[in-house]
């Protein structure tokens, strides 16, 4: 029987015949411990997540070589040597879910898996409103369309573009919010997109 802690664990064999006995010292170097912590909420499709990764190497424990992670969609990710805590992003390019693996490797040659699973959310899209003002708009007259985004967490407006319906349009960049004033020429129903 062998009993084991960190440091040293002494091992005595005799036999049941006269024969010599003999004596063996075991060293057993305790490995580090890792511990993955997905995001708080649901990340969503092609925006990033932040994953904790903490790594505890106990005392007088065997230090650490290598981690590796596996996203679980087919990309993976090397952290190499790591004691504490590593914060890390990644996006998963679809919705679904994903077992996320971390595999550590110590001085000692010894090799851990540790798995979660995270559910990808489908990526949150952004809400528009335009309002147009006079309502009923009228011919040759300045009818003004005020646009508001309502972006979901994490997201910004690259370029924002308004379409009259008639024809016509106006890119109006980055913003968030504008007012833009046009004139229709013609009497009937449009569509502004």
């Amino acid at each position: 029987k062998i009993t084991a802690t960190a440091g040293s664990a002494t091992v005595n064999g005799t036999t049941t015949t006269p024969a010599p006995t003999a004596s063996l010292t075991v060293s057993v170097t305790l490995q580090p411990t890792l511990v993955i912590t997905p995001p708080a909420t649901p990340p969503s499709a092609g925006l990033p997540a932040s994953f904790t990764f903490a790594v505890t190497v106990p005392t007088g424990g065997s230090a650490v070589r290598s981690l590796r992670v596996d996203w679980g969609d087919g990309t993976s990710t090397s952290l190499g040597s790591v004691t504490g805590n590593a914060v890390v992003s990644h996006k998963f390019a679809l919705a679904g879910t994903f077992t996320v693996t971390g595999t550590l490797t110590d001085a000692a040659g010894n090799v851990q898996s540790i798995s979660t699973v995270v559910t990808v959310i489908p990526t949150p899209q952004p809400t528009i409103l335009i309002t147009p003002s006079p309502v009923p708009g009228h011919v040759n007259t300045q009818t003004t369309l005020t646009i508001q985004v309502i972006l979901p967490s994490g997201l910004g407006v690259q370029s924002l573009s308004i379409n009259f319906g008639d024809g016509s349009s106006a890119t109006l960049g980055g913003a968030t919010s504008a007012s833009q004033p046009h004139v229709y020429t013609a009497a009937q129903t449009y569509t502004v997109t």
